[in-house]
């Protein structure tokens, strides 16, 4: 498929789970505070144990067609004396070293270990501030919880229009989003100023933030796995997305370790936030010397120039 068609795909599967799932978490909170409102001993965690029990029961039903439909791709058989476990650690080495011959496609993996972790930490800051640093109630966590998938979602399809708008390719897309979140780590650092009136100093600046964090969100998500897609070899995209993956999920406990120890060193989470902006920057030479055109002809993707033109 094309560039485009890849681009649109993305956009549509990132824009809809965020939307169908802040549907799910206003539907079981509208149902909480309605049912407190008449039983005084109501369970006050019932909406999020709901919340949970649902998306596991949507898992289950939606996995049924997959494994009724989803053609069988069976793998070659197992090496002998090797297990499942020893053969995965094998594969996944054999992956990287795979990944690395295209110089490209690794760099972007390697961009994507680090600012994944840090756009996935703003979401663990936020709900820290709310409870430790504001004492907020179980309404603006609540809130919390809708905006940032909701926004998410709604940010996929905004800046997907942009794009398409003006032409911008992917990894532009990625640095607007990124500088986004640099601005929102500066502009909470604002609050280490004594006496300044912002800085994530109220519980309407969070809502805000968490908003504005929302809106990109989605989009770079979106982003960084469009850019991915084409700069993996046709043939190989199982095995290179497994990297993808890794560098994706590989990373999430790092931003919380970080984080937490930071906070109790300094006693508030707001030493956190320096460490995202830190990490953002680190990745960002790494995101700039990702070739997509060399990129796409190293995959195969597209012919290399004719040497005639020149």
């Amino acid at each position: 498929v094309g560039n485009t068609t890849v681009d649109d795909l993305f956009l549509a599967t990132n824009g809809t789970g965020p939307i169908n799932g802040a549907e799910w978490i206003v539907g079981n909170e509208t149902y909480y505070y309605r049912e407190q409102s008449y039983e005084a001993n109501f369970d006050s965690t019932l909406s999020y144990r709901l919340s949970i029990g649902l998306a596991g029961l949507c898992w289950i039903f939606l996995t049924i067609p997959t494994m009724l439909w989803l053609k069988d791709r069976p793998g070659p058989a197992l090496p002998k004396g090797d297990n499942y476990f020893s053969a995965s650690i094998s594969n996944i080495w054999g992956a990287v070293k795979e990944v690395r011959k295209y110089p490209n496609a690794f760099r972007m993996a390697l961009a994507f270990f680090i600012y994944s972790d840090s756009y996935s930490s703003i979401a663990t800051i936020a709900v820290l501030f709310a409870s430790d640093e504001f004492n907020s109630s179980a309404i603006i966590l609540g809130l919390l919880l809708v905006l940032a998938p909701l926004m998410a979602g709604v940010g996929v399809f905004v800046f997907g229009k942009i794009q398409v708008r003006w032409n911008i390719s992917a990894k532009k897309m990625i640095y607007f989003h990124l500088i986004n979140f640099i601005v929102l780590c500066v502009y909470v650092c604002l609050g280490f100023i004594e006496g300044s009136p912002i800085g994530l100093k109220s519980e309407v600046e969070l809502i805000i933030l968490a908003t504005f964090y929302g809106l990109h969100l989605g989009p770079i998500q979106t982003f960084s796995r469009s850019l991915y897609s084409i700069l993996v070899p046709k043939g190989k995209e199982t095995l290179f997305f497994s990297i993808y993956e890794i560098s994706d999920k590989g990373s999430s406990w790092m931003g919380p370790l970080v984080i937490g120890a930071l906070n109790q060193a300094f006693g508030s989470m707001r030493y956190g936030i320096i460490y995202i902006f830190g990490m953002i920057l680190v990745s960002m030479p790494f995101l700039y010397f990702v070739d997509e055109y060399q990129g796409q002809i190293d995959a195969g993707d597209i012919d290399p120039p004719d040497e005639d033109s020149y």
